[in-house]
């Protein structure tokens, strides 16, 4: 089994003599490191006025390949080159998916550099036609904002236009509208370069009110809030009302007005301003795509495909601002036809002129079924009668014989194996690619699927919650109860079906009632050549819930770990490792955030277990005895479990390695070298000393000691010798004793010395009392 995390980042500092590296590489590597960290120090000083294309091209002599040759000596200036970039196509190849190569978009990771200028710091967000990213203007030394678009965006050219004419329009800045700095193309994609902002105002508004406004207060604290809150909405609501004017006055319709486009300050949240010109375009008596304006803030002129004009941004403004003040989405609905219905519910009918206008006739809800108008319209009777009966589920020998036309060839075959049907999806989705083909495995082995389709003639598909490695979870209807639940889709072929399924099966026998915090398995099958599980549905993971707050204070992360530390003690009651607790599995509920539950069971297996050749659990959440190749128990849980402890008190991960090695390095920094009987398991990183250290004698005393190597120490400056970093010099408040003092029981190299769930309850940082 292949180690990729080894593989993939041998480069970083010449540990992958055993693994097929290649000398020559080795050595520029080598090279490359020094010069750049040279020139970190020398050629780029904070005022530098950038160097010439000869000059870069002396230093980085022998290092670049023909292309990146060329671009330097079309550029004026060079102020950043990414380290060792001539091995980037190397880096990515190894990598494969591991490298942000996204639907036609740029491969980047961290540290890159665009146009030689822009140092790519953090990936803010990720949308259909590009990336924005946190990046350094080395010409400046401004942490600017960059929004590099995919190749084949058709809008790749419309923000770029639209933000020309507002900084032509616009020269005292007085508009409200995000600035473009600079605009450029660099590989064959485009980019545009803007102020940055800590935020936006649908994440503010979460992490401000992640649970909802707070009304369990008296009555005149709830008038005094409310009247500062509306101050606040108010001063934003003017803020984007200014930038829609002056849009308005220069003729141009932003098009797609939502919370997730208007930016902001912390330091001044109500000087928001408005951004994400991606749909924008000049006004016209043309119809505007659907797709052009977000869900829940899309005008009614776009359902029925109206004239572009500035009043549908109007309608997204006052859907904005009745969120602000009602902090949910006020048109919600799970489709297109869903959202015009609540519409409907909420403004009534649409008047006669409207309906001569548009012939809005083609996108009523169906009384009947879950189809628009126009689609019962177009199919007829047929169609009507069916949605009528599927609610309580029909016989798959009755849909051949009655419904045939409704359903693909494909569908006609497979239908029989499904005793009761309870949907048969949108018709809408039967025209997408694979149920034309038959096909529904990518070239990827993932699953393929759309909005409005079905899993297994009982789940309407809603959309995407995330994916992984191994599979995606998407947010589904089960039509049997009309209950939302999450369905796991593994990808073809995945060999980790049945040791979930069997340790989820053990859990809901050992559990009926569902009280150990352990997701619920409701059901599992094949579909399409595809495993799928079906859980309860949650409204995020802990990961998602860190992003927007970043941190807890430890009180608040002994009362939500809590529930986590019961599943583990469950788990080790009866001989269960989960063997891949990491926030990303650890999954809440807004109605109660201090009741979390342990997700994702694909790695479980019985306690103990030889680890054997295989490389368990996430880098920054792994314990030692998986890279020593030991023995599996569920103090193995508990390492993983103290790692993510520390990082919700610390905002980040307390051992963050950017590769295999790396990892055990800053392990070995706080916990000093493992006991010497683990040498003999990882030959290939220790001889007489770790091979990112260096051994010296000294002059007088003859005593051995160790340095960190050079080219290592130039490459990862925060990383210090074995042994010399401890948790108090993290976490040096003497209010978080409690949990130095329960880290340093979970992060023990031998098994038998960390501390168990069942003892980690009493501890001070979870214990409770009881209020009887």
């Amino acid at each position: 089994m292949y180690d990729w995390d080894l593989i993939a980042d041998w480069g970083e500092w010449g540990c992958g003599e055993n693994h097929d590296v290649i000398p020559d590489d080795s050595t520029k590597m080598a090279e490359a490191r020094k010069i750049n960290y040279l020139v970190d120090k020398t050629v780029y000083p904070n005022e530098s006025p950038g160097l010439d294309p000869a000059k870069t091209l002396n230093i980085y002599k022998g290092l670049l390949k023909p292309n990146e040759i060329d671009e330097i000596k079309e550029c004026e200036k060079t102020y950043f080159m990414a380290p060792a970039s001539f091995l980037k196509e190397l880096r990515t190849f190894l990598r494969k998916t591991r490298c942000l190569v996204y639907r036609g978009g740029y491969a980047m990771y961290e540290t890159d550099h665009i146009s030689y200028r822009y140092e790519i710091k953090k990936v803010l967000c990720i949308g259909k036609t590009g990336w924005v990213a946190k990046v350094l203007d080395h010409k400046t030394k401004q942490d600017v904002a960059l929004k590099l678009t995919h190749h084949d965006a058709v809008s790749r050219y419309a923000e770029w236009k639209a933000l020309q004419r507002i900084e032509n329009r616009d020269r005292t800045h007085e508009s409200n509208c995000v600035r473009m700095l600079d605009y450029n193309h660099f590989r064959g994609f485009n980019y545009i370069v803007m102020n940055l902002f800590d935020t936006d105002l649908k994440k503010y508004m979460i992490k401000k009110f992640p649970h909802g406004m707070p009304l369990d207060v008296n009555f005149v604290f709830i008038a005094m809030y409310m009247s500062s809150i509306s101050q606040k909405i108010a001063k934003t609501g003017r803020s984007i009302l200014i930038a829609l004017d002056f849009l308005a006055k220069n003729g141009i319709v932003h098009c797609d007005v939502c919370p997730s486009n208007i930016l902001l300050n912390l330091d001044k949240p109500e000087a928001v301003r408005l951004g994400g010109f991606g749909v924008a375009r000049p006004v016209k008596p043309y119809c505007i795509p659907i797709h052009c304006q977000t869900a829940y803030y899309r005008a009614p002129q776009v359902f029925v495909l109206g004239a572009q004009t500035t009043a549908i941004d109007m309608w997204s403004f006052g859907c904005v601002m009745a969120e602000l003040v009602t902090n949910e989405r006020f048109f919600d609905g799970d489709s297109t036809a869903d959202q015009f219905c609540a519409i409907q519910e909420k403004l009534g009918v649409p008047t006669r002129e409207f309906m001569r206008a548009y012939n809005t006739e083609y996108f009523f809800l169906s009384k009947q079924g879950r189809e628009p108008f126009h689609v019962t319209k177009r199919d007829g009777k047929e169609v009507v009668d069916f949605f009528k009966r599927v609610y309580n589920g029909i016989t798959s020998q009755e849909i051949i014989s009655t419904y045939s036309k409704l359903i693909t060839d494909y569908e006609k075959k497979e239908v029989v194996n499904f005793p009761i049907v309870y949907t048969i999806g949108a018709l809408s989705a039967k025209n997408y690619r694979c149920h034309r083909s038959g096909v529904f495995t990518s070239t990827s082995a993932s699953f393929e699927t759309s909005s409005g389709d079905h899993i297994a003639y009982r789940y309407s598909v809603d959309r995407v919650l995330g994916d992984g490695s191994y599979s995606e979870v998407y947010r589904c209807i089960d039509r049997k109860t009309e209950t939302p639940v999450a369905v796991k889709i593994l990808k073809h072929n995945v060999p980790i079906f049945d040791e979930e399924v069997d340790a989820l099966t053990k859990i809901s026998q050992l559990d009926p009632n569902g009280k150990s915090n352990c997701i619920r398995l409701l059901d599992h099958g094949k579909f399409r050549r595809h495993h799928y599980l079906v859980f309860e549905m949650m409204d995020c993971s802990l990961a998602t819930y860190l992003d927007e707050v970043r941190n807890v204070s430890v009180q608040e992360c002994g009362k939500m770990m809590r529930s986590i530390l019961f599943a583990l003690d469950f788990l080790h009651q009866h001989k269960i490792v989960h063997c891949d607790v990491k926030p990303d599995n650890i999954l809440m509920s807004f109605n109660d955030p201090n009741s979390l539950k342990l997700a994702d069971f694909g790695l479980a297996t019985e306690d103990p277990t030889d680890v054997g050749d295989s490389i368990l659990q996430t880098r920054h959440f792994r314990a030692p005895e998986i890279y020593f190749k030991g023995i599996i128990t569920s103090a193995t849980d508990m390492w993983s479990f103290g790692c993510v402890v520390a990082q919700m008190v610390l905002g980040k991960p307390l051992m963050a390695g950017r590769n295999y090695y790396d990892q055990l390095a800053l392990i070995e920094q706080f916990f000093g070298l493992p006991p010497i009987p683990y040498y003999k398991r990882h030959l290939h990183f220790y001889g007489d000393y770790p091979k990112h250290c260096e051994k010296f004698y000294d002059n007088v005393t003859k005593k051995p000691f160790l340095q960190l190597e050079m080219i290592y120490h130039a490459s990862n400056p925060k990383t210090g010798l074995p042994g010399s970093k401890t948790l108090k010099d993290v976490f040096p408040d003497p209010k978080q004793f409690a949990i130095v003092d329960f880290l340093s029981r979970c992060f023990k190299y031998e098994l038998s010395e960390r501390i168990l769930p069942t003892f980690a309850l009493k501890h001070p940082l979870f214990f409770q009392k009881s209020n009887l």
